[in-house]
Formats: structure tokens, C-alpha cells, sequence
């Protein structure tokens, strides 16, 4: 499995999770809610993970809402429900500024650069894709959730030996908190989803003559089927180029002899 990571910052640029990343890295159409457009993609709904929900009052596997990420992300890093906070808070006699200030998380740090979280996508390695594209539903089950098992294992790690808070003035003091919110999509869920699993495979063999390696007919046409699925074929011949190639060297010595 790989990692890329991506630092947030706090601005506009968590619109970009909510338009691509959480509906599967497609186009998210104008004014469309969030469960529609994820609907429509075959992509679960974000979940909440990590070990420091609790101090957020989230629970393991809470939905996210579209809110959420604009408050944690989005706004310096506010509460995920800072909206309810508020309103509360108002409703009870607040001031404006006191409700606004209850929805806040932390204390204000001036630096340079306001962080509000770190983008991790966690890709499977291509044996991966190739066991969830020819193998069966208990297959696939088994490797998502060996998939899955792995993401856990990285954050825990994260949270226990990486991430750190910064605190007093411009934030000089860094503690391990030890544990942390995390939004947590998934876009290979379903196979409306195909899309997020793209694989090129390369033969020498036209379709009709992979009996030769999948002997059972009824095999091979279930694993062309399954590869060709939503897929683009291209045709450039039967001719080998790495096989010419090394017919061509092989004649170099003799012909300068």
C-alpha cells in the first residue's frame, strides 16, 4: 500500500474533497447535495474514524455531513458542530461573539500558514486491483477488508509516533496528543465505483486464444468478461516488439560478420 499526503489549509480548499474526492474523484454538479451525488457515483458516505472522536462527541462510524468539513477544515479549525454549538449557545442568552467562540477548538496560534488537517489517500498495490477485479464477492470482501485493516493500522501509528499539537505563543511547544478525528471515504465500495480501480494489462494473445492459459472455457470467458467491464480495448496487433527487438540483435553479429 501507498500514501500520498496533502497538508489542508484553511480557505476554500476543502470544497475540493467535497466535489471530487468523497463522490469517487468525479465532478460533483452545481447545488446537488452531497448523498445524491454519492449515491449516483456508487460511493459510500464518509465515516468518522480515530481515536480522538470522543473529545468531538462523534462516535466510530458516524456519517459525515457536508458541514462537518467546512467547520473542522475550512473554518481554522472549528467544531464539527459548531453550527448546533452555536445556536445553542445564542438560544441560551449568548452573545454572538461567546457562541462563536464556544464553537472553536483550541486557542489561536498566529503563524504563517493556518493548518487545519493532512490529506491522506491510501492506494492498494495492483495485485489488489487484480484480486478485486477477477475474483468473487467473498474475494472482494476479503481484500477490502484487509485494505481497510491496513488504513487503521497507519493512523494508529500516526497518531501514536507522528502528529504533534502546538501550543503557547507561535506555538513553540509541541505535545503528542495521542489521538485524532479523522474523515474517512471510501470510493471502491461498490462496483458502480469501477473507476477508482484502473488497471492496464498487456497480452500477445487475442481473447480467443486465453483458453491456452485458462483452460476451463467457461474460466476464461468470467475473467475476460471481468476485465473488459467498463473497460477501453486496444488492438495494436499480434506482433511482439520486445520479441522483434531481440530477432533484430540477434542478427546484428552476423550480419557484420
Amino acid at each position: 500500500m501507498t500514501v500520498d499526503i496533502r497538508v489542508v489549509r484553511a480557505g476554500q480548499r476543502y470544497r475540493y474533497y467535497l466535489r471530487e474526492t468523497v463522490v469517487g474523484d468525479g465532478r460533483r454538479p452545481a447545488r446537488t447535495p452531497l448523498h445524491i451525488t454519492q449515491e449516483q457515483a456508487g460511493v459510500p458516505v464518509g465515516r468518522w474514524t480515530g481515536r480522538g472522536l470522543a473529545l468531538l462527541e462523534l462516535t466510530p462510524g458516524e456519517e459525515v455531513t457536508e458541514a462537518q468539513p467546512r467547520n473542522l477544515f475550512g473554518e481554522r479549525g472549528r467544531h464539527p458542530y459548531a453550527d448546533r454549538i452555536e445556536a445553542d449557545r445564542l438560544a441560551a442568552g449568548g452573545s454572538p461573539k461567546e457562541a462563536f467562540k464556544a464553537g472553536a477548538l483550541g486557542r489561536r496560534v498566529t503563524v504563517t500558514v493556518t493548518v487545519t488537517g493532512v490529506d491522506f489517500v491510501f492506494r492498494p498495490q495492483p495485485t489488489m486491483h487484480l484480486l478485486w477485479a477477477l475474483g468473487g464477492e467473498e474475494t472482494r470482501l476479503v481484500s477490502e477488508a484487509a485494505h481497510e485493516r491496513a488504513i487503521v493500522r497507519v493512523l494508529e501509528w500516526i497518531e501514536d509516533e507522528v502528529a504533534v499539537i502546538r501550543y503557547d505563543k507561535d506555538g513553540i511547544y509541541r505535545v503528542r496528543p495521542g489521538a485524532s478525528p479523522c474523515c474517512h471515504s471510501n470510493c471502491r465500495t461498490t462496483e458502480a465505483g469501477w473507476k477508482g480501480l484502473s488497471v492496464a494489462i498487456a497480452s500477445n494473445e487475442s481473447f480467443g486464444g486465453w483458453t491456452k492459459t485458462f483452460t476451463d472455457p467457461r474460466l476464461c470467458a468470467a475473467i475476460v468478461d471481468r476485465l473488459t467491464f467498463n473497460g477501453t480495448v486496444i488492438e495494436t496487433g499480434t506482433d511482439s516488439y520486445r520479441l522483434a527487438s531481440i530477432r533484430a540483435r540477434a542478427e546484428e553479429p552476423a550480419k557484420a560478420g
